[in-house]
């Protein structure tokens, strides 16, 4: 790191625009004007970037060195850290730094540099400053919309330990013989908010759990991630835990299953030894209720075990109360789980984040970022076509991918798969489908399922609210998902005038640009009726 000079030399904000009298990088003290820097990043709290940003990015930054074209390099300890300030920071700090040197054409350039997880330190108070929920879009998400309780006040920071090394739990023999039960910091380097691919479908689970992972305990807590397999619930899970880990050190962070859980409590149950059943019931609570951030997977599992259940729910309370950062992950909305409802209504008190099936285009940019670094490569052809046919989710996606890779290097046969070598080798992956066409009587049927509605009431006039909302559903998607006009539709809804229906449709179309509850639940009960149409 180059020597800085003493602070005297450059008193004002320095000319470093190539002039006949412009100082040289040799003269110029780069330690100063990065602390300048961070002075006027830091004057943006909280216009541009939060409090906890600052602290986990910018204060993780020291000046390197500035060459002689201009460019100033600052280190950051890993490619995690450096990978998040170039993707959402590097503008605002080349934007800052040109003021501040009054240079227009200098730039920013970041390294990593391992050296510095050792001498970094806290440039701020360990507090955050108090965050006031004012975005919209998030306060419709969250369960109450406007008249939502306010959020927690802010929790003050675990002092960070003195090595920055991250926290790790001491924890009894009984558990560390059970796989998955650890406090940890091992997550997989894959999943990453960094590697997560963003479309419509998951852009507001990928926002929230950003928003969770800057600032834990503080915002949208508990937030709870469903939707079907292979959608991507675990890696947000994962890259909100990384983020935490990276971001704040000192922090206990708890990463498991609900499997595990079920498991690790039933080995306890189950002991015969009642002094080591409760020591260990003890130790149990103890590992789970220290956590400041627990993220827990499938927690649809604990469906039907009541006892197990119960148990997490104590857990769950008793953290929510310390202000911990919960997250969890289901198949399904916590309303539509089959538990008690004092565990839904506390599963669903801060933000519900669904997960559709990714569009095509997110398809094939997922196809694209996962092959890339293959030894075999595949040409847009084929990626096309994978895309095309793998609809169910991105696991899927990604194993036929794997598929034809590990079929071309067993047999060495090609070294770019081309679109007929992915028909070939796929052939059997992707069984062909005949789906039945849907129509209007399938619909009716699956929404009257749906809300527990007889088809009388769907089609008939009663103007009740628990009724007309359903029916204007079924209208809605009977336009959208059959080939039948609106007098066809309006003349099976009761020989209604067809304006109805127009009405109807957009009303729906309106309603779910706003209301994300309505939006999923027509999105799954569209998905309900092409199921069974198949």
């Amino acid at each position: 790191m180059s020597q800085a000079h003493d602070a005297s030399e450059l008193t004002t904000s320095p000319d470093i625009s190539g002039g006949q009298d412009a100082p040289t990088p040799d003269t110029v003290d780069i330690d100063l004007i990065w602390e300048e820097t961070l002075e006027h990043i830091q004057d943006l709290i909280p216009e541009r970037i939060t409090e906890t940003r600052f602290r986990s990015v910018f204060s993780r930054m020291l000046p390197v060195e500035m060459s002689d074209d201009g460019v100033y390099v600052v280190g950051m300890p890993n490619a995690y850290s450096r990978r998040l300030a170039e993707r959402f920071h590097l503008d605002l700090i080349n934007e800052t730094i040109r003021k501040v040197t009054g240079n227009e054409n200098m730039s920013v350039s970041i390294v990593v540099d391992p050296s510095m997880q050792d001498t970094f330190t806290q440039r701020v108070p360990s507090a955050p400053a108090p965050f006031a929920a004012t975005d919209p879009n998030f306060a419709r998400h969250h369960v109450g919309g406007d008249n939502a309780p306010a959020p927690h006040a802010p929790v003050t920071e675990p002092a960070p330990r003195p090595d920055n090394t991250p926290y790790l739990e001491p924890i009894s023999p009984f558990f560390k013989n059970r796989a998955g039960f650890t406090f940890t910091t091992s997550f997989d380097p894959k999943l990453t908010f960094d590697s997560f691919v963003v479309g419509d479908t998951n852009s507001f689970a990928q926002a929230v759990s950003l928003a969770v992972a800057e600032q834990p305990g503080q915002r949208y807590n508990p937030l709870f991630i469903w939707g079907g397999s292979g959608l991507g619930k675990t890696h947000l899970l994962q890259a909100i835990g990384a983020y935490v880990h990276d971001a704040f050190p000192a922090k206990k962070i708890l990463y498991t299953t609900s499997e595990n859980f079920l498991t690790q409590y039933m080995n306890i149950l189950t002991q015969a030894d009642r002094e080591h059943r409760n020591s260990n019931m003890d130790e149990m609570r103890r590992i789970y209720r220290n956590a400041d951030v627990l993220l827990v997977d499938d927690v649809q599992i604990l469906e039907g075990k009541e006892e197990t259940m119960n148990q997490f729910f104590h857990t769950f309370n008793e953290l929510m109360n310390k202000h911990s950062q919960i997250v969890m992950t289901a198949d399904r909305s916590p309303l539509d789980m089959n538990i008690h409802d004092r565990y839904s209504s506390r599963f669903s008190s801060g933000i519900l984040a669904d997960i559709q099936p990714p569009s095509f285009e997110v398809r094939y940019t997922i196809l694209k970022k996962y092959t890339d670094p293959m030894a075999v490569k595949f040409t847009d052809e084929a990626l096309n076509w994978i895309a095309e046919k793998a609809t169910d989710n991105v696991r899927q996606l990604e194993s036929a991918a794997a598929t034809v890779a590990a079929y071309l290097g067993l047999t060495k046969r090609e070294h770019t798969v081309s679109l007929d070598v992915a028909q070939s080798t796929l052939r059997d992956f992707f069984p062909e489908r005949v789906d039945k066409p849907v129509t209007i009587t399938a619909i009716q049927t699956e929404v009257c399922r749906w809300f527990n509605l007889s088809n009388a009431d769907l089609v008939g006039s009663k103007r009740k609210y628990e009724i007309v909302l359903p029916r204007h559903i079924a209208m809605y998607l009977c336009y959208e998902m059959t080939d039948s006009s609106y007098p066809q539709i309006s003349k099976a809804f009761g020989g209604r005038d067809h304006t109805t229906v127009m009405h109807a449709h957009g009303k729906i179309r309106e309603k779910i640009q706003d209301d994300r509850d309505l939006y999923s639940q027509v999105q799954q009960l569209r998905k309900a009726i092409q199921n069974r149409t198949r």
